[in-house]
């Protein structure tokens, strides 16, 4: 392989699918946070360094795989919606990376599900999810982030290299936070 995101991409297209069409949600869940949080702390140590245009395809395509398989998991559970958003929060952490629409809008319709569950158990007294609502928080607010960047930077590409910070600071001088 020629670098950790072209593993980590081939791992989301051979062991991840076949969890996910073997119907293993849990783990495909695992798995799906492992790889993400493998992806993320590699980021995080090459945080200057120039990416080459062939890496940058790897971390974007393991960032939709992972929300393919995440989001294609039935949420019958606290802990299945924990789990979900806890990973989904990584896929969508490095916004720059979390550029696939369908990903995007598979996403919120994830969220949207994962809410009116919350909301039935948190009614029946069963549940208080700070901690997952910090999850789905995190999560509309990348996309967010990744909206608005994508509609500000159209016609302006800037190039991508890895910022030292989290994905709420964007490589564009002209941007203030």
């Amino acid at each position: 392989y020629s670098s950790l995101p072209h593993w980590l991409s081939e791992l989301t297209d051979t062991k991840l699918k076949k969890l996910l069409e073997q119907g293993d949600s849990q783990r495909v869940r695992e798995l799906s946070l492992a790889l993400i949080t493998v992806l993320n702390e590699y980021e995080q140590t090459r945080e200057t360094s120039p990416v080459s245009r062939e890496e940058r395809s790897y971390r974007v395509k393991v960032r939709s795989n992972i929300t393919r398989a995440l989001t294609a998991l039935d949420l019958k559970t606290v802990s299945d919606i924990q789990q979900t958003s806890a990973a989904l929060a990584q896929c969508t952490a490095v916004s720059r990376e979390f550029i696939c629409e369908e990903c995007q809008n598979s996403t919120l319709n994830k969220l949207e599900s994962m809410l009116e569950i919350l909301q039935t158990d948190t009614k029946q007294g069963t549940v208080t999810p700070t901690e997952i609502a910090d999850n789905i928080l995190n999560i509309m607010g990348d996309l967010i982030h990744q909206v608005s960047q994508s509609a500000s930077h159209l016609n302006f590409q800037l190039p991508y290299v890895d910022s030292p910070s989290s994905s709420s600071t964007t490589t564009s001088s002209s941007s203030s936070s």
